[in-house]
């Protein structure tokens, strides 16, 4: 259990930073292939690269490590260290009474509800805040709109790395560090935009910046809790996350479109204070509701008591069919020799 608590933070760093690092790609590309070809060009630049991308998923990937080409035995067992062993079957048998009745899971998911909302504030409606409120050309901001998903990647993969490392503080402290750390320190740039006027757009920028960048700091939070307390679940766990993502992406237009249709700086005061007030909310709601250990219902005994032991008694009925079968047909032999 410690290994892997202990392990997780870098690996999920580098799993999830691609919300980031698409955007340092896209955002400076769009930018000029629409000032050069036009808005067809994007569409077609990206459709290619996603089928080469694609298609490298569909050669490369293999469901567990054993049967990659590419993974050793040494390599697979510090893999499978310290998890638990399952079958198939039962490992297909998800719990999701007991998942969803574990208030720290609901955490985690609160928790990626704050984070995927100033996400997709930042990442869809920061071009539109820079050309229309800081006056910003098209060309800058495809350039200025690459830099705060690029510092966040690298916070990203700094605060992974660092919350493997810390070892003097137990592993539910450092879920609620960081998560603090990232969620007050963006939502406080935020109450900083919802103050200030566009009047000084560098002052802008740099709060968007800065913002973004230590936003990154939530792999420590609840992207690592979720794989280390759901263990051979989190394929559940963290998949849910998608839901939440979708979730944010049709709220955040009714939220910005609503209060923000002319794009002025007056209304995007509103917008900043909101997501700054829902950072603040669910990073409260995951702090007090987080444990540092995983959940009971990943334990094999857990397993054993809820999942196998149906499946064995099935197995004891099988058998006992099976002998009474086995004793019949030998009744009927001794009988055919009688006669």
């Amino acid at each position: 259990t410690t290994v892997i608590l202990l392990q997780t933070g870098l690996f999920v760093s580098v799993l999830v930073g691609y919300v980031q690092f698409a955007p340092v790609i896209t955002s400076p590309v769009s930018g000029a292939l629409c000032n050069s070809s036009g808005w067809p060009s994007v569409f077609y630049f990206h459709g290619g690269i996603t089928l080469v991308l694609f298609s490298a998923y569909a050669l490369f990937y293999r469901n567990t490590p054993r049967k990659h080409p590419f993974v050793g035995d040494a390599e697979s067992s510090k893999i499978d260290r310290g998890k638990s062993i399952v079958d198939k079957h039962t490992l297909r048998r998800i719990p999701y009474r007991a998942i969803l009745s574990t208030p720290t899971i609901w955490a985690i998911w609160i928790g990626s509800l704050g984070n995927f909302a100033a996400v997709e504030l930042m990442f869809l409606y920061n071009p539109v805040y820079m050309k229309k409120v800081l006056k910003m050309t098209t060309a800058q901001v495809g350039l200025a709109a690459a830099i705060p998903p690029l510092f966040q990647y690298l916070v990203k993969l700094a605060c992974g790395a660092a919350s493997d490392r810390i070892k003097f503080v137990s592993e539910v402290l450092k879920f609620r560090a960081f998560n603090t750390f990232a969620f007050v320190g963006c939502g406080a740039c935020f109450t900083a935009l919802a103050i200030i006027d566009a009047e000084t757009p560098l002052v802008n920028l740099l709060l968007l910046l800065v913002g973004a960048g230590i936003l990154g700091g939530s792999t420590g939070g609840f992207y690592k809790a979720a794989p280390a307390l759901s263990k051979q679940f989190s394929h559940f766990t963290t998949g849910c996350f998608s839901i939440v993502i979708s979730a944010a992406m049709v709220a955040i237009p009714f939220i910005v479109d609503g209060l923000a249709p002319d794009a002025t700086q007056d209304e995007w005061h509103s917008v900043f204070g909101i997501i700054a007030g829902v950072l603040f909310a669910t990073n409260l709601i995951f702090c007090v509701l987080i444990r540092g250990e995983p959940c009971v219902w990943t334990t094999d005994e857990w397993i054993r008591d809820n999942f196998m032991k149906g499946e064995e008694d099935k197995n004891t009925i099988k058998e006992e069919e099976k002998d009474k079968e086995t004793t019949t047909e030998n009744n009927n032999v001794i009988i055919k020799n009688e006669d």
